[in-house]
């Protein structure tokens, strides 16, 4: 039979424990769920700041929209935008809408960006 080795310390699970234990004990058990939901914490966090950060960027852009000039990937680019993050898709006149707050955006064939406000 194959021994199997706790999935946080690396030590041998007892033969004691259930079949498909994956940690020797139940501080390991703790443990790993602690750095899980810590990763996990992280994750979000960050995602939530590109958000943040993402609507700035698409705010400061908005003015310029409203005067019928244009914006390019170029220019939301070198300003960090992160294009693969948002808050969902919406079909809106024919196309997929990304939304971020109060904006959503749409990257046209010409490089050129559809920016509408909520």
């Amino acid at each position: 039979m194959k021994e199997k080795l706790c999935r946080y310390c690396g030590k041998k699970i007892p033969n004691t424990n259930h079949g498909s234990s994956q940690h020797c004990n139940d501080d390991c058990t703790y443990q790993a769920k602690k750095k899980r939901s810590r990763a996990v914490y992280h994750e979000k966090g960050n995602k939530l700041s590109i958000l943040t950060k993402n609507e700035k960027i698409l705010s400061y852009f908005y003015p310029l929209v409203s005067a019928s000039n244009d914006i390019t990937f170029k220019m939301l680019d070198s300003m960090g935008f992160q294009w693969g993050i948002y808050e969902e898709e919406v079909f809106y006149l024919d196309r997929t809408w990304k939304k971020i707050g109060d904006f959503y955006y749409y990257l046209n064939n010409d490089k050129t960006i559809s920016l509408r406000k909520k």
